[in-house]
């Protein structure tokens, strides 16, 4: 989602349309008159260039778990499968274990 975005201490911060602090105050429609960032706030067209920008990915879920700073996401070491069933991660044997329904 398109909106202004900062980095606060590795966690991302979103608004669709405007930031207001005593500072100074951000709107949409004045978007592209600004110099970012402006105390840390960036303007971008989605999430994931968000986080590429402001190296913003999240905790690391598991320590087995790389970044992909390409796609601003986690990885697990195996690739989660594409059944439409429901796996939660087990890091003690590094694999996906299919949920019970």
């Amino acid at each position: 989602m398109q909106g202004f975005y900062k980095n606060d201490n590795g966690y991302l911060v979103w608004s669709e349309d405007r930031v207001i602090n005593d500072n100074f105050e951000l709107w949409l429609d004045k978007k592209d008159t600004y110099n970012y960032p402006v105390e840390g706030w960036i303007w971008a067209e989605n999430e994931r260039e968000a986080r590429i920008v402001l190296e913003c990915f999240g905790p690391q879920p598991y320590p087995s778990w790389t970044l992909n700073r390409t796609t601003a996401e986690w990885e697990a070491p195996v690739p989660l499968p594409k059944t439409g069933k429901l796996y939660t991660w087990d890091e003690e044997t590094l694999s996906w274990e299919e949920v019970a329904p």
